[in-house]
């Protein structure tokens, strides 16, 4: 019966070889070494493996794994945990990470995901900061291959995101909005999200009946790994805490709000200055999708 991590101290050298035994992962052979460091960074524990296999060393084994622990009470609940479970066998290794452990506990409401530590192939940019063109490249074509693998390929056991969306609810979320934004939002842009709101459930259910997909509905800039040589890697999305089934093209609305309303201010590092707008963005993904899938999903889309 899988065990469930619940802090750094039940993470030894034993657990993680039976973890690995019980994927047939290391057959015959044990860890020769192995260190851990222990962190909070936001809110859920994540613990750094290291490990060496000795001369029984497997070029396809990982010698860097990532736990993540997060209860009891987990905001998440077991989403994290199905998403692997369900998907782990069937994602791309380029653009999601290894999962090796994923266990959820419904009475406590906690979970661990053993995951591969990307660290010395990848790098998260700075907080808040705006990613480069390449970086936003990088994302946009991570993004489009996840879509086209999985497009219309999901059934209605899989959750749809924008639910709420389809139903009258939907001007309830105007409202929130309207009064969010006050006095910033001036009479000539509320017409224009009146317009949309009077249109949306419809619109949304034409699109969802061809062209809905897996989609991972935190995808901002932060929940990716770039890789820090992009002739040989794919930017990876991680952190699969709210993934559900949606229009494609929301992954990628959300990296644009985090940049596209508001003009960038000064170049950090030589960072990308220009504005990220949605039709920018969705001019590559679209591209990217011709790519990925061909004419007829990138046209839906």
């Amino acid at each position: 019966m899988p065990i469930l991590i619940t802090s750094a101290e039940q993470v030894t050298q034993e657990w993680l070889e039976a973890v690995l035994h019980a994927r047939g992962d290391l057959p015959n052979g044990k860890i020769a070494s192995f260190i851990k460091k222990a962190s909070k960074p936001f809110g859920a524990t994540t613990v750094q493996i290291e490990v060496d296999y000795g001369q029984l060393s497997d070029p396809e084994l990982p010698t860097r794994f990532l736990l993540k622990i997060d209860g009891p009470d987990s905001p998440a609940g077991n989403r994290e945990v199905a998403f692997y479970t369900r998907f782990n066998s069937a994602l791309s290794r380029s653009h999601t990470a290894r999962c090796f452990d994923a266990v959820y506990d419904d009475t406590q409401r906690a979970y661990h995901v053993l995951l591969e530590d990307l660290t010395e192939t990848h790098y998260t940019i700075e907080r808040e900061a705006p990613p480069t063109q390449a970086e936003s490249e990088a994302m946009i074509d991570t993004l489009a291959t996840l879509h086209a693998a999985w497009w219309g390929k999901l059934g209605d056991d899989v959750r749809l995101i924008d639910n709420d969306l389809l139903t009258e609810q939907s001007g309830a979320y105007f409202s929130q909005f309207v009064d969010f934004m006050g006095e910033r939002l001036t009479a000539q842009r509320r017409k224009i999200y009146e317009r949309i709101f009077q249109n949306l459930p419809n619109l949304l259910k034409k699109r969802l009946d061809s062209a809905a997909t897996l989609v991972h509905d935190d995808a901002h800039p932060w929940n990716f790994l770039h890789p820090r040589d992009l002739e040989k890697r794919h930017a990876v999305i991680v952190d699969w805490q709210q993934w559900g089934r949606s229009v494609g093209a929301y992954d990628v609305a959300i990296i644009s709000a985090c940049f596209g309303i508001q003009t960038i201010g000064a170049v950090r590092n030589k960072r990308w200055c220009a504005v990220i707008t949605l039709a920018c963005l969705i001019t590559a993904y679209t591209a990217m999708l011709l790519k990925r899938a061909g004419t007829t999903i990138a046209c839906m889309s």
